[in-house]
């Protein structure tokens, strides 16, 4: 029993002590992020903490959150939302357009930091400017000379400060970041690709390697309801493909001559051409799935594919695929889906544009004779999606 007692006593106090080295540290944590009355509010919180110890860490932590100041304000005055202002400033003067600019922003708080971001004070900021901002953040000055190294240092420094004070709005990496996000967003979302009509997307949790299934009711289908109103059971198939996320990146690096020259090209341009290159890879990936996936594609049993001369896009060839598509059936009952989208590649894109919009079409033309036009049964029936990735 003694040793028992003294085993439990040991846990204890290592329990304890541990708990309260925690608390010292979220205590050293939430102090410094305001004035004394906030300070004096956090110690309140912190003793009745050690004092009750049913309080748990994380309800600790929880109410120190909550006593968190809206808006840090730091010995220059600076707030945390001048930071989202010196951000929009900064985009706004290296071209980005306002709509972006003030993406993500509720109506209220867009109004009025857009109305600051265009007031004089903010005209032609830099990123010498964003520095100077960072050491005034920090409640310190500089008095060399502007835009020298010294004060690149002095601003990584101060920069650190703020970082490890929770002022995260006006720090090297917010500022910069959102001028690399909000210029690389737009020229992602305007990228020509077509995997969004031709496929669904499903969202996962993790990195870990995911299962979809895909549910098939039996062959019998549905069986009819006797008079005593029990329902049949119905046998139900499946197939299923395995796949798992993925992370493309890149890093954007601000270099010395970047710096000297003031220049917020490399955060505009540069994350512009990522943009583009975020949109083709998830283009790549689509087709490396689509045309690879011969089972579905190619299989005779699934009744998926055509081949030989007489596939050669034209009236009677589609007629023959829209046939091909409409009998197809699971379990021997038809799919009850028509044909959406006519996918080519850039070869056939005139030819494809003609059998979807054309009225009538170009049927034969011969020496010395009268052009011949043939009604196009197709015009309009199908939504034309030209790619690349066909035939390159």
């Amino acid at each position: 029993m003694a040793q028992t007692l003294a085993s439990d006593l040991k846990a204890s106090a290592k329990g304890a002590y541990r708990r309260l080295r925690k608390i010292d540290d979220l205590r050293a944590e939430y102090r410094s992020l305001g004035d004394k009355k906030h300070a004096d509010e956090v110690d309140q919180l912190i003793e009745a903490a050690i004092d009750d110890e049913t309080i748990s860490l994380e309800k600790l932590e929880l109410s120190l959150l909550r006593k968190r100041p809206a808006a840090i304000k730091t010995e220059s005055g600076i707030t945390e939302e001048t930071g989202d202002v010196i951000s929009a400033a900064l985009c706004l003067n290296a071209g980005i357009d306002e709509k972006n600019v003030v993406r993500g922003m509720d109506k209220v708080r867009a109004e009025r930091v857009m109305n600051r971001a265009h007031s004089a004070e903010f005209q032609g900021f830099g990123l010498h400017d964003l520095c100077h901002a960072v050491i005034r953040a920090a409640g310190r000055t500089y008095a060399g000379s502007h835009g020298g190294l010294g004060m690149l240092s002095l601003t990584r420094e101060c920069d650190a400060e703020l970082r490890a004070s929770g002022m995260t709005t006006l720090t090297l990496a917010y500022a910069l970041g959102n001028i690399a996000n909000k210029a690389l967003l737009p020229r992602f979302e305007n990228a020509e690709t077509v995997w969004r009509k031709l496929a669904t997307v499903r969202s996962l949790k993790d990195f870990k390697p995911a299962t979809t299934v895909r549910f098939l009711l039996g062959a019998e289908g549905l069986k009819k309801v006797g008079k005593d109103g029990r329902l049949q059971h119905l046998a139900l198939g499946d197939s299923s493909s395995t796949y798992s996320l993925g992370t493309r990146g890149g890093i954007i690096a601000i270099t010395r001559t970047d710096y000297l020259n003031d220049d917020l090209g490399v955060f505009t341009e540069v994350p512009g051409l990522m943009g583009e290159l975020f949109a083709v890879a998830l283009e790549e990936e689509f087709f490396k799935v689509y045309m690879g996936r011969t089972d579905w594609i190619t299989s005779g049993t699934n009744q998926n594919s055509q081949t030989g001369a007489g596939t050669a896009l034209d009236i009677t060839s589609l007629t023959a695929a829209q046939l091909l598509f409409g009998n197809r059936v699971i379990n021997n009952r038809p799919i009850t889906t028509s044909a959406k989208f006519l996918v080519v590649g850039t070869a056939l894109k005139v030819k494809g544009m003609d059998l979807t919009t054309q009225q009538k079409i170009l049927a034969s033309v011969t020496k010395n004779a009268n052009q011949e036009f043939t009604n196009n049964p197709h015009a309009g029936t199908l939504d034309l999606v030209i790619t690349p990735y066909l035939n390159n």
